[in-house]
């Protein structure tokens, strides 16, 4: 009896935990950089886990890129910075983790058009336990010294 009760725990803690948390991501100051047509451009958002589990970022879309990756940048021999594709970002239980220039992003791969200061992109990132997150992010230019 024992190991029938314990394999419905566990698949009621697998069906539970695969729900949607309501409201436990929060998205941050997003904002995407200039770019143009046939070229790149990346976002940028602070992702706040308000839940007390970790959630995992899978994927983002957005219909103004032929291609959308997650990215880190990584310092590489005579400290040469590069970008990496990576699978997923984890965001800790109760904490948040930064998408920012010189560290991971988004990468807009193929701007289907021009991508101007003002403009307004609609993202969408999908979590392991929240699921899609719509987003509408402000285009806004790159200050000096790396930030906006």
């Amino acid at each position: 009896m024992k190991p029938v009760l314990s394999e419905l725990l566990v698949a009621a803690s697998v069906f539970f935990g695969a729900l949607p948390q309501e409201r436990s991501i929060h998205l941050l100051d997003p904002w995407i950089r200039p770019g143009a047509a046939g070229g790149n451009s990346a976002l940028y958002v602070r992702l706040h886990n308000a839940g007390s589990v970790p959630d995992t970022l899978l994927e983002a879309t957005a219909e103004v890129a032929a291609r959308v990756e997650l990215h880190q940048t990584v310092s590489g021999p005579g400290n040469m910075r590069r970008m990496e594709p990576v699978s997923y970002v984890v965001l800790p239980a109760r904490g948040e983790f930064r998408l920012e220039p010189g560290g991971w992003h988004v990468m807009l791969l193929g701007l289907k058009r021009d991508l101007r200061a003002g403009d307004t992109v609609k993202v969408e990132l999908r979590f392991a336990r929240a699921g899609r997150v719509q987003l509408q992010a402000p285009v806004r230019p790159l200050s000096r010294g790396g930030r906006r």
